[in-house]
């Protein structure tokens, strides 16, 4: 059996560690792939918590025969930045503050 796939097993045991260790060896994939998306850091590492919120809840549905754990996260990450991405605000027809000039207030 695939090692994720007896972590999860585990985790929906309730085995904490399990869940840790999953979390672990994907973040870095999950955070990339959320960075890609966003452009943004700080969006990528809320994005990620999120993303993996959602595995979370949905692991007692896990099917290590549909595939292993990595392509779910990959997945959720893909449906969860789409939805993000789309609830953004349309950007400004404000001018940049960069381009404004300040107005000289003292002689």
């Amino acid at each position: 059996m695939d090692p994720d796939a007896q972590l999860v097993q585990s985790c929906v045991r309730g085995h904490g560690p399990s869940w840790e260790e999953l979390v672990r060896r994907h973040t870095r994939r999950v955070y990339n792939l959320c960075y890609r998306f966003t452009g943004n850091a700080a969006a990528a590492e809320d994005l990620s918590q999120e993303v993996f919120l959602r595995v979370y809840r949905t692991l007692g549905s896990y099917e290590p025969t549909y595939g292993a754990f990595i392509t779910a996260a990959p997945s959720a990450t893909g449906s969860r930045t789409r939805s993000t991405t789309r609830r953004k605000p349309p950007k400004s027809t404000q001018p940049s503050a960069r381009r404004i000039s300040t107005p000289k207030l003292w002689n």
